[in-house]
């Protein structure tokens, strides 16, 4: 039985279930204000986090790195249009030297 399970989970697609909190526990709404959903729009839309570092930059994790890329801000649930949120286009990336 557990080889048929585990030959099943290769079949699922890569983004199956990511929608759901993994070993924690659903925030506040808007409680982290600085918190952002970052989307590279070219690359399969390929998502990732950032920080709200200044009013106009965000900070991510190195292998977050792709053309067009949009930022939203003042969401606590990006399925849903909130009336504090706000999405940009990036207009300016710039990747850390190392």
């Amino acid at each position: 039985m557990q080889p048929l399970l585990l030959f099943l989970a290769f079949l699922l697609p890569p983004e199956a279930g990511t929608e759901d909190i993994i070993r924690g526990h659903e925030a506040k709404p808007h409680s982290r204000p600085y918190m952002a959903f970052v989307q590279f729009l070219l690359e399969n839309k390929k998502r990732c986090g950032g920080v709200l570092m200044r009013e106009d930059f965000v900070l991510m994790a190195a292998h977050c790195w792709g053309r067009l890329i949009s930022v939203t801000l003042g969401a606590h649930n990006i399925q849903k249009q909130e009336k504090i949120q706000q999405v940009m286009t990036v207009r300016q990336a710039i990747c850390h030297p190392d």
